[in-house]
């Protein structure tokens, strides 16, 4: 697994449990919320784009990635993604959740992998796109990820995994584009 896509599985997991928690808050207080679960904001409605069946060019054929994108049933508030490839060990598998916080105004993304890491990310929209980071941490040696995805046309995007190291310089880890797979008839 490339140091992209483990960045991207660690942002996923995280945004994941924080999305969890983040629930059982709003189920305390869902007497005074304003928008209910069956209200998507506009901010949700954004992540339409992801909905539908990806997969990375750059991979090679007898490795080839499906992610599947489909909203959680009855309300369209959470983009929930099941990715499958083949690797030299084997099949693979992992999940990923996007999610809106209105609470900050903030993007969330959970990255599941059947290893078990956990990605959590936080992000926001950037022209074209979306801009998701953690930390993991303190000090020198804090880890930061930095994952930026970037819409080139309604049928493909560009995923950028960044690192850094404390308050140290961004390095390009890993580069992707997907493609929207065609719908089988």
């Amino acid at each position: 697994m490339t140091r992209l896509r483990r960045a991207f599985v660690r942002l996923m997991l995280g945004l994941f449990v924080a999305l969890v928690v983040q629930s059982l808050f709003l189920a305390r207080g869902a007497a005074q919320a304003a928008p209910t679960p069956m209200t998507p904001l506009p901010e949700h409605e954004a992540l339409a784009f992801f909905e539908g069946a990806w997969t990375i060019e750059e991979r090679p054929v007898d490795e080839a990635l499906v992610e599947t994108c489909a909203w959680l049933p009855a309300g369209r508030r959470h983009m929930v993604c099941r990715s499958t490839w083949r690797s030299s060990s084997g099949p693979r598998e992992s999940w990923s959740i996007f999610s809106f916080s209105a609470t900050d105004s903030s993007y969330l993304y959970y990255g599941l992998r059947a290893g078990g890491a956990v990605e959590p990310m936080r992000g926001r929209r950037v022209a074209d796109g979306w801009e998701f980071a953690s930390e993991v941490g303190v000090g020198p040696a804090r880890q930061r990820v930095r994952v930026t995805i970037t819409r080139l046309e309604a049928l493909r995007f560009r995923l950028v995994a960044e690192s850094a190291v404390g308050d140290g310089p961004w390095t390009v880890e890993d580069t992707e584009h997907y493609v929207r797979v065609p719908r089988q008839p």
